[in-house]
């Protein structure tokens, strides 16, 4: 999993922020590395989703003038009411149970 790599990020309904600064700002509040891997409890209602970006890799024959593209890399869903997180990346999905400080500031962006 990889979704630091991301160079836009897609608040669904909200706003969305190719900002470098405020991207990296966001995985600082993720702090992923206190994330274990756990099921989402059933019928748990969804609070935000976040769809991330990033272009695709530099190929030799390209210019770095040209302008790139950004493709969804992959989404992640943080849940109302329970600390849990769930990211889908190239069609494999991963529940997490996250710190409650960390849900609480995701539900906040």
């Amino acid at each position: 999993m990889n979704l630091e790599k991301a160079q836009k990020v897609e608040i669904e309904s909200l706003t969305d922020s190719s900002d470098k600064k405020e991207i990296e700002k966001l995985f600082e509040v993720m702090k992923m590395d206190k994330w274990g891997m756990q099921s989402v409890p059933l019928d748990t209602p969804q609070g935000k989703t976040f769809k991330m970006y990033q272009e695709d890799t530099k190929k030799l024959s390209e210019s770095s003038n040209d302008k790139k593209e950004l493709h969804e890399i992959g989404t992640m869903t943080v849940y109302k009411d329970v600390s849990y997180v769930e990211v889908e990346m190239k069609n494999k999905k991963m529940s997490f149970k996250v710190p409650e400080d960390v849900a609480k500031d995701l539900l906040q962006y």
